[in-house]
């Protein structure tokens, strides 16, 4: 099934994510064109770190998680700050998008052991 800006997950949508494709090159582009940030005229790595935030107020699917990990390392302005430990003092692996102007900061902490988004911080 195709993707629809009607199947954009909220975090009342429980499920929307099944319409969303597994295979990184799809799902990015299925990202993109979410509403919200379609037109938003912001950096594609900043979009796509608000989508993925977004989309984690339901509960992911790990093989969508391994897509979504893959699509942000395939950005270049994305950055690896290495391991860090989170707000609740789990270990995890840090990547980052900071904006041109250097007055934002958007950043994921990821767990190494299982892949789940374990945290996120905007830093301004």
């Amino acid at each position: 099934m195709e993707w629809r800006t009607a199947c954009w997950p909220t975090p009342n949508d429980r499920g929307a994510e099944q319409h969303l494709s597994a295979n990184p090159a799809r799902l990015r582009g299925q990202l993109l064109r979410a509403p919200a940030y379609a037109k938003s005229g912001w950096p594609v790595s900043y979009r796509l770190l608000r989508i993925i935030t977004d989309l984690h107020h339901q509960l992911v699917q790990p093989r969508l998680d391994a897509a979504l990990w893959q699509i942000l390392a395939g950005q270049a302005d994305m950055r690896d700050l290495g391991t860090v430990h989170d707000r609740a003092g789990r270990i995890g692996d840090a990547v980052a998008f900071t904006d041109h102007s250097d007055v934002e900061r958007l950043v994921l902490i990821i767990s190494p052991s299982t892949g789940r988004l374990l945290g996120w911080e905007d830093i301004r």
